[in-house]
């Protein structure tokens, strides 16, 4: 089975190969196009084969587009810059995770203490 991405003109670009689609829903399953054999990509010299399907009718095949290699100069302050946004990011995360734990541990106690209180609350 295979899962793709609508293209122009009713044609799909193929993101998934699904061998074992047995536990899929019939709705998950009528999203895909299936089929029993995939053809083999030709190679040629500076393409890049890309798997899409004619979804009108299903026919698999390969289109051919150039390789051309795109990189825009990356300087080091940017990389650096970059690597500063992550690693506070990063932080800003765990310190998330450790308030959410902290919280979580704290309404486990509550939960405890209710629980020995026969459900009623510790009033002081």
């Amino acid at each position: 089975m295979l899962l793709f991405c609508e293209d122009d003109n009713n044609v799909g670009r193929v993101t998934s190969i699904i061998h074992d689609y047995s536990d899929f829903s019939e709705e998950r399953i009528a999203e895909g196009v299936i089929v029993d054999s995939l053809p083999e990509p030709e190679v040629i010299d500076g393409n890049y084969a890309i798997l899409c399907v004619n979804l009108d009718s299903k026919e698999v095949y390969y289109k051919y587009v150039d390789e051309e290699v795109v990189t825009e100069p990356v300087t080091n302050q940017e990389l650096i810059d970059a690597l500063g946004i992550a690693l506070l990011e990063n932080a800003e995360n765990k310190l998330r995770i450790s308030t959410l734990e902290s919280t979580q541990g704290e309404l486990l106690m509550e939960i405890a203490m209710l629980k020995l209180n026969g459900g009623m609350p510790n009033v002081v």
